[in-house]
């Protein structure tokens, strides 16, 4: 969570071993696309991707952009909890759910608005529940 406040990001729900965040542009700026992949890389970092003595805990990633619906929900009793509802929240869980250990799969849609050029990563059309058409992804592959 400190990696997402950091980068001007917000927590939503921690999950299990799911954390699920977001950057809102008016916070994280107009490349919060770019913030969220630094961010996913920073988060696999600190996990171990990438150094010498390897991953403690297997993480994978997912990170699209679009329009979400980020707001108070009464859960009852006087408790409120912040959510994200909407199409590209649901199509960034997906993708997060597909992704492997050291794995970070970007959408197109991410992949564009962060400037993020190919090279390097595997592309990927992924059939995701609740969708009809495949969606394209990317594979950014951290070092275990």
């Amino acid at each position: 969570t400190e990696v997402f406040y950091r980068n001007n990001g917000f927590v939503e729900k921690l999950l299990g071993d799911e954390v699920a965040g977001f950057f809102v542009p008016g916070f994280a700026g107009p490349k919060h696309a770019k913030v969220a992949l630094d961010t996913g890389k920073q988060i696999m970092e600190a996990l171990g991707y990438g150094s010498s003595s390897g991953p403690w805990m297997p993480v994978g990633a997912g990170i699209n952009t679009g329009i979400a619906y980020v707001g108070s929900v009464n859960a009852g009793r006087g408790i409120t909890d912040i959510s994200m509802l909407g199409d590209a929240v649901n199509t960034t869980a997906r993708l997060t759910s597909l992704a492997g250990a050291g794995e970070i799969l970007i959408s197109e849609a991410a992949r564009n608005a962060a400037d993020l050029q190919p090279d390097g990563m595997e592309p990927r059309n992924l059939q995701l529940k609740g969708k009809q058409q495949t969606v394209k992804a990317w594979a950014l592959r951290m070092s275990a």
